[in-house]
């Protein structure tokens, strides 16, 4: 009975263990000739054990490139690098997103983006436009003074639109700007003007047109100190015999007084230093701008204008000898008092 049993197990064993065709243990196998792991799928044969490179997975659309498979990423070089049947699509490596350009502006909308190797028809590689309805409003225009954000910054008419004015800081507010410091606007920023011609932005006194005056201050913007003309400067008179008496006919306008001239007119022969209006101590006598000399000086000179002083004598010693004579001769007169007595 045992040897009965022994005969019919080996029979069985060997059938378990042979594959021929036709029979169970008989399977598909696929070429893989780039060695990617997956086989051609039109590329297969039967078989209970795999031919030399022939695998049980198929799939490959491209047997010969290793890497392009299923589940390959996907690249931007013109293939079907994951046999999904869509060739750089979708999310491909290298590819991009591109936006909505409907006012074809080449500035499209940030809405809705696609991916993509190459920019669809009417696509744009920016998203950056903020009306996609005017071709006239992007990042790439000029802005304008037309109470639209032309240049999509996120400013109506701001900065520099390329129709404003030049407004310059107007710091002490005298109604003239610094040249300095401007800045290009549609309207007049706060404490700006369209003046730009103010020389000094920080004293309101000083613009041009302004009062010239005696301070050290280029007041009127004429790029001269203190003049011409400061409108509290003094008079000065020119002395050419320098006897400190000025020629009434050479006056001079200044806040000091300029080289060979002086503050007293008065001098009828300013070529002759011998010639002048007193005698007396400069600043003392009256000034007489008629070069009248008084009565005195007048009685001893003759009554001819200034006094001239005697040969060899400076004018004010020679006038003030002719003084002194006077005055002892007025002593030497009797008074009336005096002749009453006598008689």
């Amino acid at each position: 009975m045992l040897a009965l049993a022994s005969l019919w197990a080996a029979p069985a064993a060997a059938w378990a263990g042979d594959c021929a065709p036709g029979l169970p243990g008989e399977r598909v196998w696929y070429h893989d000739g780039d060695g990617d792991g997956w086989g051609d799928p039109e590329q297969g044969l039967t078989a209970c054990e795999a031919p030399p490179d022939y695998i049980d997975r198929m799939g490959d659309c491209d047997d010969t490139a290793a890497d392009v498979f299923p589940g390959a990423a996907e690249r931007c070089d013109g293939r079907d690098s994951d046999c999904d049947e869509a060739i750089d699509a979708p999310h491909a490596i290298g590819g991009a997103l591109w936006y909505a350009d409907a006012d074809a502006d080449g500035w499209g909308t940030p809405l809705a983006p696609v991916w993509a190797c190459e920019a669809p028809i009417g696509y744009a590689s920016s998203g950056r436009d903020c009306d996609d309805q005017r071709a006239d409003v992007s990042p790439g225009e000029a802005e304008r003074c037309d109470g639209v954000d032309d240049d999509c910054n996120g400013a109506v008419d701001a900065p520099n639109p390329s129709d404003g004015d030049a407004w310059y800081r107007d710091a002490d507010q005298d109604g003239w700007g610094d040249a300095s410091l401007p800045t290009i606007a549609c309207e007049a920023p706060d404490g700006f003007v369209l003046d730009a011609t103010d020389c000094d932005d920080g004293n309101p006194a000083t613009w041009p047109g302004a009062e010239e005056r005696c301070d050290g201050e280029d007041n009127d913007c004429d790029t001269l100190i203190d003049q011409p003309d400061p409108v509290d400067a003094r008079t000065w008179y020119a002395d050419a015999d320098g006897d400190r008496w000025g020629d009434p006919a050479a006056p001079l306008v200044a806040c000091e007084a300029p080289a060979g001239a002086v503050a007293r007119a008065g001098d009828c022969d300013d070529t002759d230093a011998a010639i002048l209006p007193s005698a007396v101590d400069l600043n003392t006598v009256p000034f007489d701008p008629k070069c009248e000399p008084p009565p005195i000086i007048a009685k001893l000179t003759g009554g001819a204008g200034c006094a001239h002083s005697p040969a060899g004598l400076p004018a004010p010693a020679a006038l003030a000898l002719a003084w002194t004579l006077a005055q002892r001769r007025r002593r030497r007169r009797p008074t009336p008092l005096a002749a009453t007595g006598a008689a």
